[in-house]
Parts: C-alpha cells; structure tokens; sequence
C-alpha cells in the first residue's frame, strides 16, 4: 500500500513538472522611450508629454510615465492605442489625458518573447480652435502693461527662446522692480475645454492670471517657480473661467524683484489658447 501511495505521489509530481513545463509564457515588452509632439508641417514642436494611457483593443492598460518597458501578457495581432499624459498646473499629482493632441492608434502582432520598441508622433486634433497662438517671431500680442512703472517693459526679445528666434522677456531691476503685462483681449463663447499652453524659464516666480471685462476684476491664480531650463505648462483654463459670466478677458503675467536682488528676468515663448468646439 505504501508503495502505491509513493508512486502516486511521484507521478502526480512528474505530472505537475511536465504541466509547468508546457504551459509557461514567455510576456511579450513595449518598450518607449521617448515621444514627440508635431506640428502640420511634421516638424517637432515643444510639449511635456509625460505619461501615456494605453488601450489595447478597446480596454484600459494602463498609465505609465515615460521612459518605460512594460510587460504584455496576451499574444495576437491587437489594436493599440496611445493618449498622451500631462501634468495640469505642471503639479504632479494632477496627470490627465490631454484632450487636444489626438491619440496614437495602431495595431501590432505580439509575440511572446519579441520587445516592441516605439516612439510616438501626435499631432494636436484637427478640429480644435486656435483663439491664441504667440510665439513671437513677428511681433506680440502683450501690448498692454499694468504696472505703475512707465520704464518697466515686456519687450520680443531675440537674447533667448524655446523654439524660433524670439520669445517675450522680461527684465527686472532696481528701477523696475515689477514687470506686469497683458495679451490683447479675449472672448471665448463656448467654456466647456480651453486650455493654455506655454513655455518659461525665470530666476524669479512668474504669477499668471486673467483680468476679466468688464468689470476689470484679476485674479493671479498660479504662480510658477523659478526654472533654469524651458518648461512647459498646460492650464486648463475652462476650470478658471467657468465661474466667469464677464464677457472677455486677458491673460496676464507679472514677475517681481526680490528685495534682496539687484536683477532677475523671466521670458515666456509658445503661447497657445486653445479649445474644442
């Protein structure tokens, strides 16, 4: 009897063995390094794409931050997708699929085994509304200056910029110790998805805001930190206009001198305000 038992206890074992053996999956990998965001001339164009949402074959994957290498546990030919990630507000705890770049569809065999190595193009959607688009190579639509200093200037500059060969700047000092400026007037009719969208780089905190008409009321709802290198930053403006009943507005931006500094500036490059219809 004992015997038996032993022998049925082995080949259950051996049974087990050959199952494994038979049955182990070797993942398929999409690998991304990187991604880039294009204009209509196919030409790259600066953005802070930094997370993508993949769907495969219609059912939510997941969100990962770029770079990664993720594993893909079905084979077959399947149908991707990629929306592109981004940071509202440039704060971290706050990543969203950004609604006006469209997404990367295509399909791809996975075999186990096989890395799939990708790096995207988007394109913004076709049907969005460009209500502003300033990148300051013939001129600028911050015309306006708020503060109560008559020298103080945010001037189209050619001493620095993201892309092109200008960007607007503004220079601080003893004398200037506040630069406040404003784009020409704005009036959007449909609230429901506007973004804001540009590139800065400071050594001082940058505010933004909107100044509402008519009633003439600011409202300075971000500051940006000081950043040595040119960062993107997206600003779903419809959040700060919803309230709004005022007919139009103007984006403002506004940098001040720290007491105990002689100098500082900031510049701002690739002002966009868009929106779906």
């Amino acid at each position: 009897m004992k015997v038996a038992i032993v022998f049925l206890f082995f080949s259950c074992s051996m049974m087990s063995c050959e199952f494994t053996k038979e049955y182990t999956f070797t993942p398929a990998t999409i690998k991304i390094h990187s991604v880039s965001l294009r204009n209509g001339n196919n030409q790259s164009i600066s953005h802070a794409i930094r997370d993508l949402w993949i769907y495969i074959d219609d059912q939510y994957f997941g969100s990962f931050s770029i770079p990664f290498s993720i594993p893909i546990l079905e084979a077959g030919e399947k149908r991707i997708k990629l929306y592109p990630g981004i940071r509202y507000y440039g704060i971290l705890s706050k990543p969203e699929i950004y609604t006006l770049i469209a997404p990367v569809e295509m399909t791809h065999k996975f075999l186990p085994g096989n890395t799939w190595e990708l790096q995207p193009s988007f394109f913004y959607k076709n049907d969005i509304s460009i209500l502003m688009d300033e990148g300051f190579e013939s001129g600028s639509v911050f015309l306006n200056d708020l503060d109560s200093l008559p020298a103080s200037q945010f001037i189209r500059s050619a001493l620095l910029s993201r892309e092109g060969n200008y960007a607007g700047l503004a220079s601080l000092d003893k004398q200037n110790t506040i630069v406040e400026t404003a784009t020409l007037f704005l009036t959007i009719s449909n609230k429901n998805s506007v973004f804001l969208e540009f590139d800065f780089k400071s050594d001082t905190d940058i505010n933004v805001g909107i100044l509402s008409f008519p009633s003439k009321s600011k409202n300075y709802y971000l500051t940006l930190r000081p950043a040595a290198e040119w960062k993107k930053i997206y600003i779903p403006l419809h959040e700060i206009l919803f309230e709004n009943k005022e007919r139009s507005f103007q984006l403002t931006f506004r940098g001040k001198l720290d007491a105990n500094r002689s100098a500082a500036y900031y510049a701002i490059d690739n002002v966009k305000v868009l929106s779906i219809p």
